[in-house]
């Protein structure tokens, strides 16, 4: 009898764990290969277009009225004349989404259903309007789960690899465009992991595919095919200022949010505690790397997860989990990913030479509040060094040791380098700056030539910038 409840509490667990969507499509009529053909597309067209959902959605939209403007004629005459809507009024939107499960569950964006208080749903040769309700929804990477109920098996899409994805591949994208359904849009891959761009201003984890298929308002939401059927992205943004640019949501990274959302019904990060910036050419060959890559530290949340492990500032992490850093915007979502009180190894550079370190990595908190403050001076020094920078002791509410940069020289290297009016200079190199005395105590070992890093204090951040002398 045990070993029996034992068998289906383990078979109980893995139908569990099993992910909702399917994958490896067996679709008739598709070249399983996703090589071009003549009838590729309209082949494609048929089978893939019952399985996009148009969304239409409703958003209650408060407008709060001064009581002053009441009293005012003008605002009475158009009340009067115009009908100026009281109160709350609705505001009605446009999406589209991607059936994933034979049972309702679609997937879409954020920003298409967030805020909404009716969604209702369209399929391609069906009548019925469906209502939908909300899953879960992840602000961070603009995707949503939605899902509605039917009395049929409805047609799903399959999901494929967005990693295998290679630039100049043909895609196909089916949506609601200006509220035209079921258009029909293809093109190739343009670019991947887009991690420096931010079309809609959105702030959170940024990994575009970008491709010049034709998205428009309207397809937000709405799946990026391959060849073969496969869906690789979620349709998501454009750039307004040029045609033919058109980013999508790596379906990789949908499939984290998804089993996130199905299990905690929100999604739960990871935090490293960290602040990063990238590596410059300049700072890489201050580090002795043969090229720029990894997430370069400049700031240490107190008690975090890092400081625990023993990653200092200035330490370069080029892997997390065996995964290389390419750039810096790479560590963000990846140690976001990670398995919350599990460990992570990362590789780390330190002082010329590669260091492993295990961190534990921790949900991540709620509110970080970095715990630092402007400087500035209203007393700057006459002193101009071999920096071209003046400098003055830091006041002593600042509560940190360092000298305070108070003028610099335009067109200086330094200013070309991009040191500010304001900065703390807390270390050259890998001397540490106590205060005035030891800033011209090391200023004296500089020699014509040689390649600097400053570690600086900015504000509510923490910068490197390195320049040659």
């Amino acid at each position: 009898m045990k070993v029996l409840i034992a068998v289906i509490m383990i078979l109980s667990s893995s139908l569990f764990a099993k992910d909702i969507w399917n994958e490896n499509p067996a679709f008739k009529g598709i070249n399983r290969d996703g090589v071009v053909r003549f009838n590729a597309f309209p082949k494609l067209a048929k089978i893939l277009s019952p399985t996009v959902a148009n969304i239409q959605v409703e958003v209650e939209v408060i407008r709060n009225i001064n009581p002053y403007y009441r009293s005012d004629p003008m605002y009475r005459f158009f009340d009067h004349f115009f009908d100026v809507p009281r109160g709350s009024f609705k505001n009605r939107g446009l999406g589209s989404g991607v059936i994933i499960t034979k049972n309702g569950y679609i997937l879409t964006n954020n920003h298409v259903v967030e805020n909404a208080t009716t969604i209702k749903v369209t399929l391609l040769d069906d009548d019925n309007v469906y209502d939908a309700k909300v899953i879960g929804r992840d602000t961070q990477t603009d995707l949503a789960l939605i899902k509605i109920n039917a009395k049929k098996d409805l047609p799903f899409a399959y999901l494929g690899n967005s990693d295998k994805l290679e630039i100049g591949e043909w895609v196909m994208a089916i949506g609601n465009p200006f509220g035209l359904q079921h258009t029909v849009t293809s093109g190739i891959v343009s670019a991947k992991e887009r991690k420096e761009v931010n079309p809609g201003n959105r702030a959170g984890y940024h990994n575009f595919i970008q491709t010049d298929a034709s998205i428009n308002p309207g397809n937000s939401g709405g799946p990026l095919f391959n060849l073969k059927g496969e869906v690789v992205g979620i349709n998501t943004a454009i750039n307004a200022a040029g045609q033919g640019i058109g980013f999508a949501i790596p379906i990789n990274m949908a499939k984290k949010v998804i089993r996130h959302i199905l299990k905690y019904g929100e999604v739960k990060r990871a935090w490293l505690g960290v602040t990063i910036q990238s590596v410059s050419k300049e700072l890489a060959e201050s580090f002795n790397m043969k090229r720029p890559m990894g997430a370069l530290v400049t700031y240490i949340v107190p008690n975090s997860p890092a400081e625990k492990a023993g990653v200092k500032v200035g330490d370069v992490i080029l892997k997390f989990k065996n995964k290389k850093i390419k750039k810096s915007n790479d560590l963000p979502w990846l140690a976001s990913m990670s398995e919350i009180n599990k460990k992570a190894n990362i590789q780390v550079l330190r002082n010329g030479k590669k260091l492993k370190l295990d961190v534990i990595m921790k949900a991540m908190p709620s509110k970080e509040e970095l715990l630092t403050e402007n400087y500035n001076s209203d007393n700057p020094s006459e002193h101009l060094n071999k920096l071209e920078i003046s400098v003055n002791e830091v006041p002593r509410q600042y509560n940190i040791a360092g000298v305070l940069v108070t003028k610099v020289k335009n067109n200086s290297v330094a200013d070309d380098a991009g040191v500010m009016k304001g900065d703390v200079i807390v270390k050259i190199n890998n001397y540490r700056i106590k205060n005035l005395k030891s800033f011209y105590a090391v200023l004296k070992k500089l020699k014509k030539g040689e390649m600097l890093r400053l570690y600086l204090r900015r504000g509510r951040a923490n910068v490197f910038v390195a320049f040659r002398l």
